[in-house]
């Protein structure tokens, strides 16, 4: 993702694939930043428990100057790289579905109170059957609030804008 460094990794006591995404933080961090994005972890494992819409959070932990997060992998090819593959072309039909399922996940957010901050096609994945997962909530804040980096971390401080032919 674009605010952390993030590795695939497994988890040898229950064989299973995570990611561990590493939040750099620095030693200058506040209490009100550090529990603002510890809040939206939270908020993030809430609608994960509701919904399939987002991966699980199994953890976050502070150490080496930096927010680990350790969450579910979630497979598939995001809507980015399905555009890229000029091999792939998806049907008016399929289209739709994704687009529905699009829709059921945004609603699910909303009900949470927690904005994405940061869709765009790189962040939206599309699984074997077809169905949508969200990823890289690095962004997201809560319904009500500006979507931004944190502003104590050192994170990139710009967003891409991507278009999408659909």
């Amino acid at each position: 993702g674009g605010q952390g460094m993030a590795w695939l990794a497994l988890d040898p006591s229950l064989n299973r694939r995570l990611v561990v995404k590493r939040f750099e933080t620095g030693q200058s961090i506040g209490k009100d930043t550090l529990a603002g994005l510890e809040a939206t972890f939270a908020a993030q494992a809430k609608v994960a428990a509701k919904t399939s819409v987002v991966p699980q959070i199994y953890g976050v932990e502070r150490f080496e100057g930096a927010v680990w997060l350790f969450m579910e992998y979630v497979g598939g090819l995001s809507l980015q790289a399905l555009q890229a593959e000029k091999k792939i072309t998806l049907g008016d039909g399929h289209i739709l579905f994704i687009v529905m399922d699009l829709i059921n996940a945004l609603s699910a957010l909303e009900h949470s109170g927690l904005v994405h901050g940061d869709l765009a096609p790189g962040n939206i994945l599309v699984n074997a059957q077809g169905h949508i997962r969200l990823i890289d909530f690095s962004n997201s804040a809560f319904s009500g609030t500006v979507c931004a980096p944190l502003p104590d971390l050192k994170l990139h401080r710009y967003q891409r804008i991507y278009k999408m032919k659909v």
